[in-house]
């Protein structure tokens, strides 16, 4: 299993598992979908890995306070966990694959 963290804030895509100030594109493949060149995708084992590479990456989040919220999120964020389980049965090999996105939309006071 592998998970990547993603930032969008002012309509500029920011790695959370990697902040530097590398660039980041949407690409869209016929095969895959839309994917994010240059977003880094960290191996993770088990739960408790994937909860300490959401909160570190939480740290890096644009936030801000609000009247209701003293760390109102300022920018959107999408997690994604990877998984790719390989089966086989009677001499042939199965490749099956999920991508889960966990999305985190910016509040408004609106």
């Amino acid at each position: 299993m592998n998970c990547s963290y993603l930032e969008i804030y002012n309509e500029k895509l920011r790695d959370l598992f990697d902040p530097s100030e590398k660039q980041l594109k949407t690409y869209n493949s016929a095969g895959s979908g839309v994917f994010v060149k240059n977003l880094a995708i960290i191996p993770c084992d088990n739960y408790d890995e994937i909860l300490k590479l959401l909160a570190e990456g939480k740290k890096l989040r644009i936030v801000a306070a609000t009247k209701m919220n003293a760390t109102s999120s300022r920018s959107h964020a999408i997690f994604t966990l990877y998984y790719k389980e390989t089966v086989v049965s009677q001499g042939k090999k199965t490749i099956k694959s999920s991508k889960i996105n966990i999305v985190d939309l910016a509040g408004s006071e609106r």
